[in-house]
């Protein structure tokens, strides 16, 4: 039993880490979007 519960709680500590990177990740995307969108405004 001990051991089921320290896997519950592994998997949980993954899928945090996991939503965390991806949320990390998809913050840099919007900011890199956007200056890109910014940049291309300026040459046009």
């Amino acid at each position: 039993m001990a051991s089921r519960a320290r896997h519950r709680i592994a998997l949980r500590l993954s899928a945090e880490i996991i939503s965390a990177v991806a949320a990390q990740l998809c913050d840099e995307l919007l900011y890199a979007s956007h200056e890109i969108l910014a940049q291309s405004a300026f040459k046009i």
